[in-house]
């Protein structure tokens, strides 16, 4: 029985020197230990964790903010009582609390309680805001649970709240065993960098790893974030007294969950994708939440899951989605947003796991509530708890203990029979039969890839249209999406306010924004806006965009030349109806055209007097447009949208850049070395036009082989002497493509490119230009690129990349096969590739800054 697990059982040696007394300088260097479902063991370093973590995980963090709880008076006499705050009592939300002036009632703990007889104490501070002492009394009022009292705080200034006295006369409550007083940097050092909701007396220290830098890479793999709120007690550094598990109370910590995350929970486990929580706190919510539906369910509603409430066959029997759902419902019933509730479950050995599969979390101390669970999470392999020989592989590691050491990924024994864990991380387990090792390598040389460019624009667009823009994840790792964002978001501050601003709103260089957000502006009634942009940017053509609009009735001005940006828009309610454009312009067109036409009177009926070009990424737009429950059909004649109402899905997953891959894909093309890259989407199951860069560089020698974990690229068969394909559907593949072929004396002629003309730069001159400088001199037609074998002298200046990303990353690669190469004005990349020159070293180039010029140089891997 569960309750008769004795607590001796947990115990190990913990050397005092394994506990450090501070973190890190850099929070995610510190070492994580992986536990895979097999139960092998590898070691790596807390950053690489996007990348260890299964494809289309929902990783959910506690937000909680640890408060200054610990609050010292000094009687006449000079004896010293502390006040430790537990929990408000009134009132008693946190939130309200801490919102509290004059008064509030807190349940606390009180140190040197014996030197405190009667009346009150008092103490003066300097709240912040205030130029005068604030006078702050406690007065004892009676005993609570345990060693607890009730405790009534008042001061005497009404302007201040109860969370500026706690700031101004607190102390953070550092855990006791690091053996010191707190110091003015663990302010900072006990707070995750996510913390929100006031109210923990004990950081969630699983998420003290984490960094701005790890969310990016996060996002850039397609991992979700979610967070809910578990405030930390007093309870957790509670030692279990009793032999057996069985007579230690439990404590009770409240938490709350937003409906957004129980959606997105019920959608996951209906989906059959993993579910990763950062912190014993973030496991204890998720796995309360199926006891706290079933209850519900049954009509109770008392908000409260109990310490032995999960081994009881009549919470157990209802199943974890309906269970879910129950909540859902009760909130959509209740008119609520927010679950709040308390928990005092007890997780060990005999566990029935319902909601987590993955889990991100420290070293625990020895007889601990915490290293019960971890121990109930991993289960025993041939009859022994798994949890120790972590314990004592990590001893032996010399790793980190306790609050401020270092990390443990955890994966659930059964989550490999629904998951796939990526084999890159097993370089230490005994077992190396896996199928896919051919697939592997060290998970430090996985190219990491942002998410597409492409995909995220549309979903921007559609979540924008469907309400939900403000609570959408950051798509962050380009600025092409920053800018889109930024400017769907002031469109949407107009929408909702009612507010004419009349301001400009900067595109800066970005092709894809100037397009999508002009139509959207035009389509949105209220807006009174400038949309401007790059010179460049603003002469680049818009018209057939533009007469569309203004014949669904949009009221646009040009503030430019001949017809050209910046453009004034007075937004409205658009008639819609039936219009013809010319195929072969820009798809940008059509699809912010085809993005905008549900919110139209009469939906829109585009018919197409020239034979569609760039299709894939029209047929991008229709799928994104689709799982937001618009009715849409493309053919070869034109395209219909019906008018609608756009609608959030539960889950909504981008793609790694295809577009972006195809420089790597030319990286493989000119080394002939294995290249794996993380995430990247089969062709057959992308959306992405682009994904067609794996058929093209097959072609020029490259194969891919596809997991469920990303791709390997390797040498292929022989290399032709020539290549001719029809680029008309993926453009944007000619830099890339053009510079593999020249370099690996592979002639070639690219049909369907007249557009590249008419790209950030003129793409065609740019490629042409700088292969000469290169040796090789290439022909340019209206509509073709072609390379006979014709050389010429090379010249030593560096790459010119005309504000283009695309022909920077291009022209990179070509120092596998010339040995070096200089590229100029290099922070280009970031309009779509931040981390670009980042991921080189990984394929066996060094790159050193010099100025304005990035020299890159190959180096034997």
């Amino acid at each position: 029985m569960v309750k008769d697990i004795k607590i001796e059982d947990f115990d190990y040696n913990l050397p005092d020197e394994r506990i450090p007394r501070h973190p890190l300088q850099q929070r995610d260097a510190c070492k994580l230990i992986l536990s895979r479902p097999d139960g092998g063991v590898a070691h790596r370093h807390f950053n690489e964790l996007p990348s260890l973590l299964p494809p289309a995980t929902l990783l959910v963090c506690n937000d909680t903010r640890v408060i200054n709880a610990r609050i010292s008076f000094y009687k006449t006499t000079g004896s010293r009582i502390e006040i430790f705050l537990l929990e408000p009592i009134d009132p008693a939300d946190y939130v309200l609390t801490f919102q509290s002036r004059g008064k509030c009632i807190w349940n606390c703990l009180v140190g040197n309680l014996k030197r405190w007889k009667e009346g009150a104490l008092s103490i003066e501070i300097r709240a912040e805001g205030t130029t005068t002492p604030v006078t702050l009394s406690a007065r004892r009022l009676n005993p609570t649970a345990g060693n607890a009292h009730a405790i009534e705080f008042t001061w005497d200034n009404p302007d201040v709240t109860f969370a500026s006295v706690v700031d101004a006369a607190g102390f953070i409550p550092i855990p006791p065993y690091l053996k010191r007083e707190s110091e003015e940097c663990d302010n900072d050092d006990y707070q995750t960098v996510y913390a929100d909701a006031k109210g923990s007396v004990a950081a969630p220290t699983a998420g003290l790893h984490f960094t701005p830098e790890v969310f990016d890479d996060l996002y850039a793999h397609n991992i979700e974030v979610g967070k809910l709120t578990l405030h930390v007690g007093a309870g957790t550094f509670q030692p279990v007294k009793s032999e057996n598990i069985g007579d230690h109370p439990m404590h009770t910590e409240s938490f709350s969950v937003n409906r957004d995350l129980i959606r997105r929970l019920i959608a996951q486990k209906q989906a059959g994708e993993p579910l990763a929580a950062v912190g014993t706190t973030s496991v204890r919510t998720l796995e309360s939440l199926p006891y706290l539906g079933a209850a519900i369910a049954r009509g109770d509603e008392s908000m409260h899951v109990d310490q032995w409430e999960a081994y009881s066959a009549e919470s157990s029997s209802i199943d974890t989605i309906e269970a879910l759902t129950a909540i859902d419902r009760w909130l959509e019933k209740n008119n609520k947003t927010i679950l709040t509730a308390s928990t005092a479950i007890m997780i060990a050995p005999g566990f029935r796991w319902r909601m987590v599969d993955v889990m991100v979390t420290n070293f625990h101390q020895p007889q601990s509530t915490l290293l019960l669970l971890v121990s109930s999470f991993l289960g025993e392999r041939n009859g022994l708890p798994v949890w120790r020989d972590l314990y004592d592989e990590a001893l032996r590691n010399d790793y980190r203990f306790l609050s401020y050491g270092d990390a443990c990924l955890l994966f659930a024994p059964t989550v490999a029979k629904r998951v796939s864990i990526d084999n890159t991380v097993d370089n230490t387990a005994e077992d190396t039969t896996d199928n896919n090792a051919d697939n592997a390598s060290d998970a430090t040389d996985t190219i990491i890839l942002p998410v597409s460019k492409s995909i995220g624009a549309r979903y921007l667009a559609a979540s924008y249209f469907a309400g939900t823009l403000p609570t959408c994840p950051a798509l962050t790792d380009c600025d092409d999406l920053r800018v889109i964002q930024r400017a769907l978001l002031a469109l949407f501050d107009m929408k909702e306010t009612g507010k004419i601003s009349g301001e400009s709103i900067d595109i800066h260089a970005s092709g894809t924004a100037f397009r999508f957000v002009t139509a959207i502006a035009a389509s949105t009634p209220g807006t009174d806006c400038i949309i401007t942009g790059t010179p460049r940017l603003c002469s680049r053509p818009m018209a057939p965009m533009l007469d569309v609009l203004r014949k669904a009735g949009a009221q646009i001005e040009s503030l430019g030349e001949n017809g050209t940006g910046p453009y004034r828009i007075h937004g409205s309610a658009l008639k819609g109806g039936e219009f013809e454009i010319k195929g072969d312009v820009s798809s940008q067109f059509i699809s912010a055209l085809m993005l905008c036409a549900p919110t139209w009177e009469n939906g829109m009926s585009l018919r197409f007097t020239t034979p569609l070009v760039s299709r894939p990424y029209a047929e991008m737009t229709a799928q994104v447009m689709r799982q937001f429950g618009i009715e849409v059909t493309l053919h070869d004649e034109g395209v219909e949208v019906k008018a609608g109402r756009y609608v959030a899905p539960a889950r909504f997953k981008v793609e790694a850049d295809w577009s972006a891959a195809g420089f790597f894909y030319e990286a493989a093309a000119l080394s002939n070395a294995k290249i794996r890259i993380a995430a990247l989407v089969s062709p057959s199951e992308s959306l992405q036009g682009d994904a067609a860069t794996a058929g093209f560089f097959e072609m020029a020698g490259v194969e891919s082989t596809f997991d469920d974990n990303g791709a390997t690229l390797s040498e292929g068969e022989e290399k032709p002497d020539r290549i001719e394909v029809d680029l008309t559907d993926n453009p944007d593949l000619a830099p890339a493509f053009a510079v593999a072929c020249a370099l690996s004396d592979c002639e070639f002629r690219f049909d369907g490119v007249r557009n590249l003309r008419l790209k950030e730069c003129d793409r065609l001159a740019a490629i042409q230009t700088e292969l000469r400088k290169l040796g090789y001199v290439i022909t340019v037609t209206d509509d073709s690129i072609e390379w006979n074998g014709k050389r010429c002298d090379t010249t030593p200046e560096a790459i010119a990349t005309y504000d283009d990303h695309r022909i920077a990353m291009a022209f990179a690669m070509a120092a596998l096969r010339l040995g070096e190469i200089k590229i100029a004005d290099p922070d280009v990349v970031n309009k779509s590739f931040e981390d670009f020159w980042n991921q080189l070293p990984k394929i066996g180039l060094h790159c050193q800054r010099n100025g304005n010029v990035i020299i890159l140089k190959r180096v034997q891997k």
